[in-house]
């Protein structure tokens, strides 16, 4: 039963969905994916291979191999999927999207990227701000997450409510 609905061994087909890059200003890939054609539970997995010298990445949604439509539509039809790295060492050469034997090529390197948006830079400077305020009022002196309910508890669903808020602008992801 597990292994035929539940486990997520089962690549999507690349017609449903499709990724994107950008570039932020501190250096960040974004891999945005749009699932608007998928109506059904799925989970990012990514693979690297070296193929004659180079360093792929390729990535991809699975599902189980008996999967139903939910029949509610995909709410978040666009959202970031992966956030690479960027360390100076440009060390990926090509970005996939699907398997070694079917894939579409997202990118390569020397290929320009797109800058992220304004909205997006906003967004990213607003979630590593909420980070920074999670980590002083919801840990503990061992660095542990101790989630109590306390006066940081109304901040908390503040912070959701305007990161979503800031979310819903990014004109990649909408």
């Amino acid at each position: 039963y597990d292994a035929l609905f539940w486990k997520m061994s089962v690549p999507v087909d690349n017609s449903l969905y499709s990724l994107s890059l950008c570039e932020t200003k501190d250096g960040r890939y974004v891999i945005t994916a749009d699932t608007g054609r998928i109506d059904f539970s799925i989970m990012t997995e990514s693979e690297d291979a070296f193929v004659d010298g180079k360093d792929i990445v390729y990535l991809r949604f699975q599902a189980a191999p008996i999967h139903f439509s939910s029949g509610s539509g995909n709410p978040e039809q666009k959202w970031e999927v992966m956030i690479l790295e960027n360390d100076g060492e440009d060390t990926i050469d090509e970005l996939r999207q699907g398997t070694p034997g079917n894939y579409i090529t997202i990118w390569k390197k020397g290929d320009p990227l797109p800058a992220a948006s304004e909205e997006m830079e906003r967004y990213f400077a607003m979630e590593k701000a909420y980070y920074q305020w999670f980590g002083v009022n919801f840990r503990d002196e061992d660095g542990n997450v101790n989630i109590v309910v306390n006066d940081s508890e109304d901040e908390f669903f503040a912070w959701q409510n305007r990161l979503e808020d800031a979310r819903k602008t990014v004109p990649e992801w909408n």
